[in-house]
């Protein structure tokens, strides 16, 4: 008997203490059995971990109805009672009570559930999106213009001359311009520029001179800017009185061009080119000159004469009459004792005596 409890106390034991002792057996077995001692360890220690005691079942009772709390009746509690609290009440075990058949059944009355408030939910905002900065290319630094030295006019160098003649110099090309200085046989003109057709020259004086006054006439001088020719005044012409004849011309003038004496006397002197021709003449650069002196005058251009037209130069103390011009303030002309002469540009000459008229 006593062999027996002996034996059934060791298998107990063994049976309560094998979780134990077996990792310890298999720890002492070498390397393999340490590593299967660790995961039978790791293993029994969740099983141990993630064990839980069962829930004892909920019995719901049903609640008591209001007409059964209404039926219950008031028992009065007599005076000077006194209650006696007992210090342990035992909770007799549940037994199934039948209902009677009269009885309404009872209705469970609902159990008010939490309502949870309402909670405002955040509107989202845009959030802006970063951007990321670009490579922003480095300025390349841009050469500073070097300045541009402004070019300095370069003086046009004068080309000397001569006058042939005594000369008129004038403050413009041509004899419409007012006479602002004179010049004599032989002295020396500094010229720097011409007109276009090249029949007048600037001097550096600021005069112009005709070009046919000068000898060995530069041919590469630049082109002047000349002034505006002044308008000329038209003068009336007196009715002459008892004047008498003029000259009569010698011979049929120049492509019907004569040269008529209006006035020839003391120091007022004008002559006329009169067109006695049926054509139209162009007389500008023909020549007036005189048989006794050096003087001489030019017609202007833009003197183009229509069949019976007339163009008047007037020199000494007159002035023209008509069309014409002042070719200068010295007499020119003798009253008597000398010849006229009227030549073209191309060499042809026509004359007259000169007289006295008034």
């Amino acid at each position: 008997m006593g062999g027996a409890v002996r034996g059934c106390l060791r298998i107990g034991l063994w049976l309560i203490a094998w979780p134990t002792m077996l990792p310890i057996w298999l720890w002492r077995k070498g390397k393999i059995g340490k590593v299967l001692a660790s995961i039978y360890g790791i293993l029994f220690l969740v099983a141990i971990a993630t064990a839980s005691p069962p829930s004892a079942p909920v019995v719901e009772e049903p609640l008591p109805s209001v007409q059964s709390l209404a039926s219950v009746p008031n028992t009065p509690i007599p005076a000077n009672t006194v209650a006696s609290i007992p210090t342990s009440t035992s909770i007799p075990a549940a037994t199934a009570t039948s209902r009677p058949i009269d009885a309404p059944p009872a209705t469970a009355t609902p159990i008010p559930t939490n309502t949870p408030t309402a909670t405002a939910t955040p509107i989202p905002t845009n959030t802006p999106t970063a951007v990321l900065p670009t490579d922003t290319p480095t300025p390349t630094s841009t050469p500073t213009p070097t300045s541009t030295p402004t070019p300095t006019s370069t003086p046009t160098p004068a080309a000397v001359t001569a006058a042939n003649s005594s000369a008129n110099l004038r403050g413009g090309p041509g004899t419409a311009f007012d006479v602002v200085g004179s010049a004599q046989s032989g002295q020396v003109l500094n010229a720097v520029g011409r007109n276009v057709d090249g029949t007048w020259l600037l001097l550096a004086s600021g005069a112009w001179v005709a070009a046919f006054l000068v000898d060995d006439v530069p041919t590469e001088l630049p082109i002047a800017a000349s002034p505006a020719p002044p308008i000329p005044t038209a003068t009336p012409i007196p009715a002459p009185a008892n004047l008498p004849p003029a000259a009569p011309p010698s011979g049929p003038g120049i492509d019907g061009i004569v040269v008529v004496i209006v006035e020839n006397y003391s120091t007022a002197e004008i002559l006329a080119l009169r067109n006695d021709g049926a054509s139209t003449v162009d007389v500008s650069g023909w020549r007036l000159d005189g048989s006794k002196g050096d003087d001489y005058c030019i017609i202007p251009s833009g003197a183009t004469l229509q069949p019976g037209e007339s163009f008047e130069a007037a020199t000494g103390d007159s002035q023209p009459r008509g069309r014409g011009y002042k070719c200068g303030d010295k007499p020119i002309w003798n009253n008597s004792g000398e010849t006229i002469f009227l030549k073209s540009t191309d060499g042809r000459v026509y004359q007259i005596e000169s007289r006295q008229v008034r």
